[in-house]
């Protein structure tokens, strides 16, 4: 009986001694690589939940994967961009900004980012930070054969050139934005342009092409209530 208690006295300590070893060999390291992995477990659930439409619950969790490691740098600048755009699309560009350009500033930046800070500056009149920033832009889209982004990049330059009173540049722009996008917003502007400088013909041709195209809502409404201005006009 004495054998039998000391032989598993025994393998006790000797299971004991071995679980310790494994503890300091293998734990510490499983438990750092999940730490580093948490900002990846956040974002992955903040991108859940926006899907889902539960943007509070989202915009939690983005906040905590920043607070948090990440394995990939990339990922980080990835969850500034959601949680900036998450703010952006909520209507609150002042917000939105320092994060969409802290990722815009990422060497790892998405070229996603771009499109809604440019976006949120204009809205709060930061015309020149907006056109800076569409620089970064372009030149990420020199080495992508991406012409939707760039019929962005050009909409936006147009908007800018218009705010500042350039009429022709923004007519140079907008025309680009037409030529990479027909029927598209750049089009919707250039009719807008062609109408206030009195060429009728060429401005119902392209709200024709917007029309046709899909525009809606309240812009469908709008260039309609243009298109018979100008046709009008035009029969005069």
């Amino acid at each position: 009986m004495i054998r039998v208690v000391a032989a598993i006295s025994i393998t006790a300590t000797v299971l004991l001694t071995l679980g310790m070893l494994a503890y300091v060999r293998f734990v510490p390291p499983l438990l750092a690589r999940l730490d580093v992995q948490i900002g990846e477990v956040l974002m992955r659930e903040g991108m859940r939940f926006e899907a889902a439409g539960a943007v509070e619950n989202a915009q939690e969790r983005y906040l905590l994967a920043l607070q948090a490691r990440f394995a990939g740098p990339q990922n980080r600048a990835h969850t500034l961009k959601q949680l900036g755009c998450l703010l952006w699309y909520r209507g609150d560009p002042a917000a939105a900004i320092p994060y969409l350009q802290e990722a815009a500033d990422s060497p790892h930046a998405p070229v996603t980012v771009y499109e809604p800070l440019a976006d949120a500056l204009l809205q709060l009149g930061r015309g020149a930070e907006a056109e800076a920033v569409i620089g970064q832009w372009r030149e990420v889209l020199d080495a992508q054969p991406d012409r939707e982004a760039r019929a962005s990049a050009e909409y936006y330059l147009g908007k800018i050139a218009r705010d500042r009173g350039d009429r022709d540049a923004a007519e140079r722009h907008f025309a680009a934005a037409h030529e990479l996008r027909p029927g598209d917003r750049g089009t919707a502007e250039l009719a807008v342009l062609y109408y206030e400088s009195k060429r009728y013909a060429k401005a119902i041709a392209a709200i024709d092409q917007c029309l046709q195209s899909g525009v809606s809502g309240a812009r469908a409404n709008y260039l309609r209530q243009v298109r018979a201005v100008a046709l009008r006009r035009l029969r005069r």
